[in-house]
Protein backbone atom coordinates (compact mmCIF):
# COMPACT_ATOMS: atom_id res chain seq x y z
CA UNK A 1 0.00 0.00 0.00
CA UNK A 2 0.87 3.60 -0.62
CA UNK A 3 2.53 5.73 2.25
CA UNK A 4 1.65 9.01 1.88
CA UNK A 5 5.15 11.61 2.53
CA UNK A 6 4.98 14.34 5.48
CA UNK A 7 5.42 17.09 3.72
CA UNK A 8 3.35 19.54 1.49
CA UNK A 9 4.89 19.36 -2.14
CA UNK A 10 3.12 22.57 -2.88
CA UNK A 11 4.58 24.20 0.17
CA UNK A 12 8.10 23.05 -0.82
CA UNK A 13 7.68 23.89 -3.91
CA UNK A 14 6.63 27.39 -3.32
CA UNK A 15 9.58 28.00 -0.95
CA UNK A 16 12.11 26.75 -3.22
CA UNK A 17 11.22 28.50 -5.92
CA UNK A 18 11.20 31.59 -4.27
CA UNK A 19 15.12 30.73 -2.37
CA UNK A 20 16.13 30.37 -6.28
CA UNK A 21 14.66 33.47 -7.89
CA UNK A 22 17.14 36.44 -8.19
CA UNK A 23 14.28 38.61 -8.58
CA UNK A 24 13.21 38.99 -5.13
CA UNK A 25 9.19 39.04 -6.20
CA UNK A 26 6.61 38.99 -3.46
CA UNK A 27 4.73 35.73 -2.79
CA UNK A 28 1.41 35.22 -1.36
CA UNK A 29 -0.12 31.77 -1.59
CA UNK A 30 -2.77 29.62 0.31
CA UNK A 31 -2.75 26.14 0.24
CA UNK A 32 -4.92 23.78 1.95
CA UNK A 33 -4.01 19.75 3.40
CA UNK A 34 -5.21 16.50 4.55
CA UNK A 35 -7.11 17.43 7.67
CA UNK A 36 -8.73 20.94 6.69
CA UNK A 37 -4.73 22.06 7.72
CA UNK A 38 -4.15 25.23 5.75
CA UNK A 39 -0.87 27.25 4.69
CA UNK A 40 0.11 30.67 3.79
CA UNK A 41 3.54 31.62 2.50
CA UNK A 42 3.86 35.21 2.34
CA UNK A 43 6.53 37.65 1.41
CA UNK A 44 5.31 41.26 0.59
CA UNK A 45 7.09 44.26 -1.53
CA UNK A 46 7.39 45.89 1.68
CA UNK A 47 9.93 43.06 3.31
CA UNK A 48 11.35 41.08 0.44
CA UNK A 49 13.91 39.82 2.69
CA UNK A 50 11.33 38.03 4.94
CA UNK A 51 9.53 34.81 3.94
CA UNK A 52 6.18 34.36 6.61
CA UNK A 53 4.81 30.97 6.96
CA UNK A 54 2.24 30.44 8.59
CA UNK A 55 0.46 27.30 9.45
CA UNK A 56 -3.50 26.30 10.78
CA UNK A 57 -3.83 22.56 11.92
CA UNK A 58 -6.66 21.25 13.98
CA UNK A 59 -5.61 20.64 17.39
CA UNK A 60 -2.60 22.44 17.22
CA UNK A 61 -3.47 25.02 19.81
CA UNK A 62 -3.50 22.10 22.60
CA UNK A 63 0.01 20.64 21.53
CA UNK A 64 1.55 24.18 21.58
CA UNK A 65 0.49 25.33 24.76
CA UNK A 66 1.97 22.10 26.35
CA UNK A 67 5.57 23.30 27.24
CA UNK A 68 6.86 19.56 26.87
CA UNK A 69 5.45 19.42 23.44
CA UNK A 70 6.01 22.66 22.34
CA UNK A 71 9.66 22.26 23.62
CA UNK A 72 10.05 19.04 21.39
CA UNK A 73 8.74 21.53 18.20
CA UNK A 74 11.02 24.41 18.86
CA UNK A 75 14.03 22.38 18.23
CA UNK A 76 12.60 21.83 15.02
CA UNK A 77 11.81 25.84 14.13
CA UNK A 78 12.97 27.69 17.59
CA UNK A 79 14.92 30.14 15.64
CA UNK A 80 12.53 30.83 13.03
CA UNK A 81 9.68 32.02 15.57
CA UNK A 82 7.54 34.88 14.67
CA UNK A 83 6.48 37.40 17.79
CA UNK A 84 3.26 37.90 16.19
CA UNK A 85 0.90 34.66 14.90
CA UNK A 86 -0.73 35.64 11.72
CA UNK A 87 -5.01 35.61 12.33
CA UNK A 88 -7.07 32.70 11.43
CA UNK A 89 -3.42 30.25 11.39
CA UNK A 90 -1.77 28.58 14.90
CA UNK A 91 1.73 29.47 14.45
CA UNK A 92 3.74 31.70 11.87
CA UNK A 93 7.23 31.46 11.21
CA UNK A 94 9.68 33.52 9.53
CA UNK A 95 12.83 33.15 7.47
CA UNK A 96 15.23 35.68 6.14
CA UNK A 97 15.73 35.48 2.73
CA UNK A 98 19.43 36.92 3.14
CA UNK A 99 20.54 34.67 5.12
CA UNK A 100 20.05 30.85 3.67
CA UNK A 101 22.38 28.75 3.51
CA UNK A 102 25.00 28.54 0.58
CA UNK A 103 24.24 25.27 -1.00
CA UNK A 104 21.21 24.63 -3.24
CA UNK A 105 20.99 21.06 -0.61
CA UNK A 106 20.54 22.79 2.44
CA UNK A 107 17.84 25.20 0.86
CA UNK A 108 16.59 22.36 -0.21
CA UNK A 109 16.45 20.61 3.46
CA UNK A 110 15.00 23.67 4.92
CA UNK A 111 12.14 23.67 2.40
CA UNK A 112 11.21 20.43 3.16
CA UNK A 113 11.48 21.25 6.49
CA UNK A 114 9.16 23.60 6.34
CA UNK A 115 6.88 21.96 4.18
CA UNK A 116 6.36 19.48 7.04
CA UNK A 117 5.43 21.74 9.64
CA UNK A 118 2.18 19.87 10.20
CA UNK A 119 4.32 16.59 11.04
CA UNK A 120 6.11 18.14 13.65
CA UNK A 121 3.43 19.69 14.76
CA UNK A 122 0.78 16.89 15.18
CA UNK A 123 4.53 14.46 15.51
CA UNK A 124 5.25 16.12 19.13
CA UNK A 125 3.36 14.23 21.55
CA UNK A 126 5.09 10.85 19.99
CA UNK A 127 8.42 12.46 19.75
CA UNK A 128 7.88 13.45 23.58
CA UNK A 129 6.52 10.50 24.93
CA UNK A 130 8.76 8.07 22.83
CA UNK A 131 12.56 9.50 23.61
CA UNK A 132 11.15 9.24 26.79
CA UNK A 133 10.17 5.61 27.17
CA UNK A 134 13.37 5.03 24.91
CA UNK A 135 15.10 6.70 27.85
CA UNK A 136 13.03 4.42 30.58
CA UNK A 137 11.55 7.17 32.04
CA UNK A 138 8.19 7.65 30.29
CA UNK A 139 5.96 10.15 30.63
CA UNK A 140 2.96 10.04 32.82
CA UNK A 141 -0.02 12.28 31.14
CA UNK A 142 -1.54 11.20 28.59
CA UNK A 143 -3.27 13.65 25.57
CA UNK A 144 -6.46 13.84 23.15
CA UNK A 145 -5.60 16.02 19.62
CA UNK A 146 -9.01 16.66 17.47
CA UNK A 147 -7.39 16.24 14.15
CA UNK A 148 -10.81 15.91 12.46
CA UNK A 149 -14.18 17.30 13.88
CA UNK A 150 -15.47 14.92 16.52
CA UNK A 151 -12.62 12.81 15.69
CA UNK A 152 -9.40 12.09 18.06
CA UNK A 153 -6.34 10.96 18.65
CA UNK A 154 -5.46 9.45 22.39
CA UNK A 155 -1.70 9.50 23.03
CA UNK A 156 -1.53 7.02 26.51
CA UNK A 157 1.50 6.07 27.64
CA UNK A 158 2.59 3.59 30.00
CA UNK A 159 5.50 2.00 31.69
CA UNK A 160 6.42 -0.26 28.85
CA UNK A 161 4.42 1.24 25.79
CA UNK A 162 2.76 4.15 23.94
CA UNK A 163 -0.97 3.48 22.95
CA UNK A 164 -2.20 5.33 20.23
CA UNK A 165 -5.66 5.18 19.82
CA UNK A 166 -7.82 6.36 16.24
CA UNK A 167 -11.19 7.72 17.23
CA UNK A 168 -12.34 6.97 13.41
CA UNK A 169 -16.14 8.33 11.73
CA UNK A 170 -17.20 8.42 8.00
CA UNK A 171 -20.52 10.26 7.04
CA UNK A 172 -20.31 8.36 3.72
CA UNK A 173 -22.66 5.11 4.05
CA UNK A 174 -20.54 3.18 1.66
CA UNK A 175 -17.06 4.92 3.42
CA UNK A 176 -18.56 3.73 6.54
CA UNK A 177 -18.75 -0.28 5.23
CA UNK A 178 -15.70 -0.05 3.57
CA UNK A 179 -13.50 1.60 6.77
CA UNK A 180 -14.77 -1.21 8.33
CA UNK A 181 -13.76 -4.13 6.43
CA UNK A 182 -10.25 -2.11 6.16
CA UNK A 183 -9.67 -1.45 10.13
CA UNK A 184 -10.67 -5.25 10.47
CA UNK A 185 -8.12 -5.93 7.85
CA UNK A 186 -5.59 -4.21 10.06
CA UNK A 187 -6.09 -6.77 13.10
CA UNK A 188 -6.25 -9.61 10.73
CA UNK A 189 -2.87 -8.36 8.97
CA UNK A 190 -0.95 -8.24 12.06
CA UNK A 191 -0.96 -11.79 12.51
CA UNK A 192 0.40 -12.55 8.83
CA UNK A 193 4.41 -13.32 8.50
CA UNK A 194 6.53 -10.27 8.43
CA UNK A 195 3.95 -8.25 10.57
CA UNK A 196 5.16 -9.02 14.12
CA UNK A 197 7.82 -5.87 14.24
CA UNK A 198 4.82 -2.99 13.63
CA UNK A 199 3.01 -1.79 16.46
CA UNK A 200 0.00 -4.33 16.78
CA UNK A 201 -3.55 -2.57 16.29
CA UNK A 202 -6.97 -3.89 17.16
CA UNK A 203 -10.20 -2.77 16.22
CA UNK A 204 -12.85 -2.23 18.63
CA UNK A 205 -16.29 -0.71 18.35
CA UNK A 206 -16.58 0.51 22.37
CA UNK A 207 -13.83 2.94 23.81
CA UNK A 208 -10.61 1.09 24.92
CA UNK A 209 -9.89 1.18 28.92
CA UNK A 210 -7.04 3.42 28.15
CA UNK A 211 -9.86 6.07 27.17
CA UNK A 212 -12.61 4.92 29.57
CA UNK A 213 -9.97 4.97 32.84
CA UNK A 214 -9.72 8.89 32.27
CA UNK A 215 -12.31 10.94 33.04
CA UNK A 216 -10.48 13.51 30.90
CA UNK A 217 -10.23 11.34 27.77
CA UNK A 218 -13.53 9.90 28.21
CA UNK A 219 -15.83 13.22 27.88
CA UNK A 220 -13.99 13.78 24.28
CA UNK A 221 -15.65 10.52 22.77
CA UNK A 222 -19.35 12.20 23.82
CA UNK A 223 -18.23 14.74 20.99
CA UNK A 224 -18.61 11.76 17.64
CA UNK A 225 -21.73 10.82 17.22
CA UNK A 226 -20.82 9.11 13.63
CA UNK A 227 -18.64 6.84 15.18
CA UNK A 228 -17.19 3.11 13.41
CA UNK A 229 -14.56 2.56 16.01
CA UNK A 230 -11.28 2.84 17.77
CA UNK A 231 -8.74 1.76 16.25
CA UNK A 232 -5.66 1.21 18.86
CA UNK A 233 -1.80 0.66 17.99
CA UNK A 234 0.46 -0.58 20.58
CA UNK A 235 3.64 1.53 20.41
CA UNK A 236 6.95 -0.81 22.02
CA UNK A 237 10.11 0.41 22.90
CA UNK A 238 11.35 -0.95 19.46
CA UNK A 239 9.31 1.51 17.64
CA UNK A 240 10.98 4.43 19.46
CA UNK A 241 14.41 3.92 19.29
CA UNK A 242 16.65 6.71 17.95
CA UNK A 243 16.82 4.87 14.37
CA UNK A 244 12.77 3.78 14.40
CA UNK A 245 11.30 7.16 15.93
CA UNK A 246 11.32 9.20 13.00
CA UNK A 247 9.13 6.24 10.85
CA UNK A 248 6.68 5.71 13.46
CA UNK A 249 6.22 9.38 13.67
CA UNK A 250 5.60 9.62 10.45
CA UNK A 251 3.30 6.61 9.90
CA UNK A 252 1.27 7.71 12.60
CA UNK A 253 0.54 11.53 11.45
CA UNK A 254 -0.51 10.34 8.27
CA UNK A 255 -2.40 7.53 9.44
CA UNK A 256 -6.11 9.15 9.04
CA UNK A 257 -5.16 10.34 5.40
CA UNK A 258 -3.89 6.94 4.55
CA UNK A 259 -6.82 5.27 5.98
CA UNK A 260 -9.18 7.76 4.00
CA UNK A 261 -6.76 7.62 1.11
CA UNK A 262 -7.14 3.75 0.44
CA UNK A 263 -10.50 3.75 0.53
CA UNK A 264 -11.56 6.16 -1.78
CA UNK A 265 -8.93 3.67 -3.70
CA UNK A 266 -10.72 0.79 -2.91
CA UNK A 267 -14.14 2.85 -3.99
CA UNK A 268 -12.65 3.71 -7.13
CA UNK A 269 -11.13 0.10 -7.80
CA UNK A 270 -14.61 -1.31 -7.51
CA UNK A 271 -16.64 0.81 -9.69
CA UNK A 272 -13.83 0.13 -12.14
CA UNK A 273 -14.77 -3.64 -11.83
CA UNK A 274 -18.44 -3.09 -11.98
CA UNK A 275 -18.38 -0.59 -15.34
CA UNK A 276 -16.10 -3.22 -16.64
CA UNK A 277 -18.94 -6.25 -16.06
CA UNK A 278 -21.57 -4.05 -17.08
CA UNK A 279 -19.90 -3.35 -20.09
CA UNK A 280 -19.29 -7.21 -20.87
CA UNK A 281 -22.77 -7.68 -19.86
CA UNK A 282 -23.73 -5.86 -22.72
CA UNK A 283 -21.72 -6.78 -25.09
CA UNK A 284 -23.17 -10.51 -24.55
CA UNK A 285 -26.58 -9.35 -25.10
CA UNK A 286 -25.63 -7.25 -27.94
CA UNK A 287 -24.66 -10.32 -29.41
CA UNK A 288 -28.13 -12.36 -28.39
CA UNK A 289 -30.20 -9.88 -30.69
CA UNK A 290 -31.52 -12.01 -33.53
CA UNK A 291 -31.10 -11.41 -37.17
CA UNK A 292 -33.29 -9.13 -38.95
CA UNK A 293 -34.27 -10.42 -42.29
CA UNK A 294 -33.68 -8.45 -45.28
CA UNK A 295 -36.62 -6.93 -47.52
CA UNK A 296 -37.79 -9.18 -49.72
CA UNK A 297 -36.24 -12.28 -48.16
CA UNK A 298 -38.06 -15.38 -48.08
CA UNK A 299 -39.33 -17.35 -44.71
CA UNK A 300 -40.09 -20.60 -43.87
CA UNK A 301 -42.41 -21.47 -41.16
CA UNK A 302 -42.57 -25.21 -39.78
CA UNK A 303 -46.05 -26.26 -39.01
CA UNK A 304 -47.20 -28.53 -36.21
CA UNK A 305 -50.13 -30.07 -34.98
CA UNK A 306 -53.44 -29.37 -36.80
CA UNK A 307 -51.55 -26.95 -39.59
CA UNK A 308 -49.41 -29.63 -40.83
CA UNK A 309 -52.32 -32.55 -41.58
CA UNK A 310 -53.73 -29.40 -43.63
CA UNK A 311 -56.90 -28.90 -41.19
Amino acid sequence: MLHLQTEHLIVKDVILNRFKSTRGEPVDTKVCDFDHAQYHILVTAEEKNIMKVSANVRGAAVILNNPTYRAVFDEYFGSYAFPETESSYDITLAIKLDELPPSDAEKEALATLFARIKRYILGSPLLAMGRALDKKSPLTSSLAVEVRYGEYVYFVPRPDRIAVIFDISFKDPTDIAVAKVFMQGFTEASRAKGSATAPQPLFMTTAPTEITDEPELKSTTLKNQSRIGFLSFGVQPRHVEAKSLDNTVDRFVQFRAYLHYHIKCAKSQMHSRMRKRVEHLLQVLNRAIPDVPKVGEARSFLLTGAGSAGI
